[in-house]
Parts: C-alpha cells; sequence; structure tokens
C-alpha cells in the first residue's frame, strides 16, 4: 500500500515526486476488466455527454469511431489487447470507470482513505482515470487539481516542469497543477485529480442555486426585454440577485449541502459512485457490517449516508448498534426495510454459512 505518512511529510503540494510501492495498490486485472466494460458501448458508436467517457488516441489526434481498436470480449488480458492493437502507438483513456463496479471502487476508496485521514476530505469530488498507454505521449494540462498517479502494470514516464518521473508497478507519481507530458509501452495506470482550486467548491455551489432559481422561476430560458426599456435597470438582474440571496440563506439548499457532504464523507470524495444493487434479504439470514454508516441528525430524523448514497429515517439507534457490533441476525420487524437498504448499498454483507 501507499506509504501515506512518508508522502506527506515531502513538499507534495509544490513539487513533482515519486513514492516508491512494493506492488500495485489495486488489482491490474480489476482495472483492466473496468476499461474493457467501460469501453463495450462505445465500440458500437461514439457517445458523448455520458460517463463514463472512453477516448481512443492515435499520433493525428482523437479517433471518432474506434470500434474493434477498443478492447473487446476476446481481449482478456492486458498483454492480449496490446498485442492486438499495439503496432501503432495509442493511448486509451477511461474517464469515471469506478462507477460501473463496486468492487473496484471500493478498492480505490479504500486506496485513498488514508491520505484523508492527514490532510482532510477534498470538498469538491476527485476524478478518476484508468489509461492503456501504448507508447503514444500524452500531453495532459490539469488546472485546479493535483495528479496522483499509480502505474498498475508497466512502466510510466512523466515530464513534469523538465524533471523526470518514472514509475513501475505500485510506484506513485504526483505532481501539483500543470501541465505534464504522460507516456508508457504497455503500461496501465490509474490517476486521480485532486481538487486544488477553491473555485470547484463555489461552483458547485452555484449550480445548486441556479438549480432552485430555475426551480422557482419555472423556466430555464434567459428573459428578453423590449428596446423602449434598455435605458432601465434590467428588471430581471435585480430579481435574480435579489433571489439569489434569498437562496443562499434557504434551509432546503442548507440542507441539500448537508446532504451532499454526507455523500461526499461517506464516498471518500470519489464521485460518481456505483449503483445501488437488489436486496433479496430474507428474515434469518446472517449479515455483517462492512462499509461504515454516517448518520446525523436532520430535523426530526436522521440522514444516513453510506457508500456515496444518503437516505432519512427515523430512529434506527437499535440497529446502528448491531452494525457496530459487527454481525447480526435479519429478523421480521420493523427494521427489515431498512436492513434490505443499507444490504442495496453495500454496506452490509451476508455471512456465508
Amino acid at each position: 500500500m501507499t506509504d501515506w505518512t512518508t508522502y506527506v511529510a515531502q513538499p507534495w503540494q509544490t513539487t513533482a515526486l515519486r513514492l516508491r510501492g512494493d506492488a500495485s495498490p489495486i488489482s491490474g486485472q480489476a482495472a483492466y476488466d473496468a476499461v474493457v466494460a467501460a469501453a463495450e458501448p462505445f465500440r458500437h458508436g461514439s457517445r458523448f455527454r455520458t460517463l463514463p467517457d472512453v477516448r481512443f488516441l492515435r499520433a493525428p489526434g482523437r479517433v471518432g469511431v474506434p470500434g474493434e481498436l477498443l478492447p473487446g470480449p476476446t481481449d482478456t488480458s492486458l498483454q492480449e489487447y496490446l498485442g492486438r492493437v499495439g503496432a501503432e502507438p495509442f493511448v486509451l483513456a477511461v474517464r469515471e470507470p469506478l462507477m460501473l463496479g463496486y468492487p473496484l471502487w471500493s478498492q480505490v476508496r479504500a486506496l485513498i482513505e488514508p491520505l484523508w485521514q492527514l490532510i482532510g476530505v477534498p470538498v469538491a469530488p476527485v476524478s478518476c482515470d484508468l489509461v492503456v498507454s501504448g507508447g503514444l505521449p500524452w500531453q495532459q494540462s490539469t488546472p485546479g487539481y493535483h495528479s496522483l498517479v499509480w502505474a498498475l502494470d508497466g512502466q510510466l514516464t512523466a515530464q513534469v516542469d523538465g524533471e523526470t518521473l518514472t514509475g513501475e508497478a505500485g510506484d506513485l507519481l504526483s505532481w501539483p497543477p500543470g501541465t505534464a507530458e504522460i507516456s508508457g509501452s504497455g503500461c496501465l495506470w490509474l490517476r486521480l485529480l485532486l481538487p486544488t482550486d477553491g473555485k470547484l467548491a463555489a461552483e458547485e455551489v452555484v449550480r445548486l442555486l441556479i438549480a432552485n432559481l430555475e426551480r422557482r422561476r419555472g423556466t430555464a430560458a434567459a428573459p428578453y426585454l423590449p428596446l423602449s426599456e434598455a435605458d432601465q435597470v434590467m428588471s430581471p438582474y435585480q430579481e435574480t440577485a435579489a433571489r439569489m440571496a434569498e437562496l443562499s440563506h434557504s434551509p432546503a439548499i442548507e440542507r441539500s449541502l448537508r446532504v451532499q457532504w454526507a455523500k461526499r464523507i461517506s464516498a471518500g470524495a470519489l464521485e460518481p459512485v456505483p449503483a445501488p444493487r437488489r436486496s433479496d434479504l430474507v428474515p434469518g439470514q446472517r449479515v455483517r457490517s462492512v462499509a461504515r454508516v454516517y448518520r446525523q441528525p436532520d430535523d426530526d430524523k436522521f440522514l444516513w449516508a453510506v457508500n456515496g448514497h444518503a437516505f432519512t429515517v427515523g430512529g434506527g439507534d437499535e440497529l446502528l448498534a448491531e452494525l457496530r457490533d459487527g454481525e447480526f441476525a435479519v429478523r421480521d420487524d420493523a427494521y427489515l426495510p431498512l436492513v434490505r437498504r443499507l444490504h442495496a448499498l453495500r454496506a452490509v454483507e451476508v455471512v456465508t454459512p
């Protein structure tokens, strides 16, 4: 695992660093399988404004319809895929692949949460990429974000501000916001982008305020005024400013921000998060707690957050105590729907006899 204590003892916020690791911090095969799963829809045509986002690049630029250049079911390993398409240099990048599956997402959360214990949880979400480097140098600019890059398979090189960082499986390469040229031959790597620009947190609040403002106005359309009023103060500006000021002190906005923060804490800031699963728990089964549940007062109820999801329930003290004990039997009582919800959100797992 990554030695975060050693890492934060260095000038990591301002300097490009390499931190050696003994082995890949997450499963390289699981990471490759996530790349294959994310790429499958893109094999049948381009997709826009969707997550995960998949991009295949050659030397001239992005290939609009990569088709069979993307990994598929017959490419059962990274080496098989590279052997099939690696004759010409390329880069295959997947943005936000972790949302497709809980096991890999939870591995990455377990990797990064010890860092949050030392420096705090970022207020804005952390972006994630899985990248296959097939010999093509890739220049990346990340204003507002600090880069954490792990080589999962193969060797990776990053040119940062005239400095060369080289990492092998398990090594962490890190650099502050800026431009870097990243290259590797037959390399699979994981990148986390940590927010550093305070405007990123402000933008989240602004988006929330604007969404509520549009609901109050009943439209997202821009207002038009007759030319006869051109010499007057534009009333929509005044109305918008007044409504934004009012909304900023609204209990509903405050609660929305509190819910959002509870989700972020429970997700380890890795968003978007995997969707819930279907729960088929029945009374009599034994379950054990496998993920921390965050709970805080919410008017006369409680807000529960787990694995990036949040919901409100009344009470729950007895069940929370059982979760803290670790293992308990599912009962056919008032708590059954809540236990099933926790199971759907992967906070509890069935104990195998």
